[in-house]
């Protein structure tokens, strides 16, 4: 069976991917491929209410993209920025709400 999401380490690369790492093994659990040419510059973990986790990665092309923290599958692209984010955090509002 799956570890927990929360025990595990991502990172983003400039070669287009974010890896998921089991810290207690140091072995990649997944490899989330971007677009060519595509620099991973963000990557943030996220919890949502109801428990399911999710990873946003910030890329060069201005765009989050979020993924699914179980299956590491990708969930959305989100479009819009006119430069690239740099940073990503998870905030929860009073109302139980997740802003990113």
């Amino acid at each position: 069976p799956r570890r927990n999401s929360g025990d595990l380490v991502a990172s983003g690369s400039f070669d287009g991917t974010a890896k998921v790492w089991d810290p207690t093994t140091g072995l990649i659990v997944s490899t989330l491929t971007h677009r060519s040419g595509q620099r991973v510059v963000a990557v943030c973990g996220l919890r949502l209410a109801d428990g399911r986790g999710l990873l946003a990665t910030g890329c060069d092309d201005n765009s989050i993209r979020l993924f699914d923290s179980e299956r590491f599958q990708h969930v959305v692209s989100l479009t819009g920025h006119s430069r690239s984010p740099r940073a990503l955090q998870g905030v929860q509002t009073a109302s139980g709400d997740l802003l990113l």
